[in-house]
């Protein structure tokens, strides 16, 4: 009879197999090419404050012992400690940077593993201006 396939969710309504790579995914709109944009930017200036704070780059999560550590050569992204949405856009008090893999077990849980001194960095930023 065989087993059958295992397949992971890729998009609304769509079933790719596991390991498919997602090539050519492009932002759906102008306004959603800029949004990925700005969080490139955002994320370049969270690893900037990084290394003021702590003298390196690090994923907050495995830092803090969540999860385990994280697994060698995951990249670093960005991570909204809170739900986006149209009141509440991509702060830097709201965003932490966290690794891809531990991005990916997180989920959209509201977890934060940012220490209190960060937290007060990022706030002082977003008072400025932010970027």
């Amino acid at each position: 009879m065989g087993h059958p396939k295992i397949t992971e969710k890729f998009g609304i309504g769509m079933r790719k197999p596991l390991g498919t790579p997602r090539k050519g995914l492009k932002p759906r709109s102008e306004k959603q090419a800029v949004r990925t944009e700005d969080l490139k930017d955002k994320l370049e200036t969270l690893l900037q404050k990084q290394m003021e704070l702590y003298g390196t780059t690090r994923c907050e999560a495995g830092f803090a012992g969540w999860n385990g550590k994280c697994p060698p050569g995951s990249p670093l992204v960005v991570d909204h400690v809170n739900t986006r949405n149209i009141k509440d856009p991509d702060r830097l008090e709201n965003l932490q940077v966290v690794c891809w893999a531990h991005n990916g077990v997180k989920g959209s849980k509201r977890l934060n593993f940012r220490p209190q001194i960060m937290i007060d960095a990022l706030k002082e930023l977003d008072n400025k201006g932010g970027l």
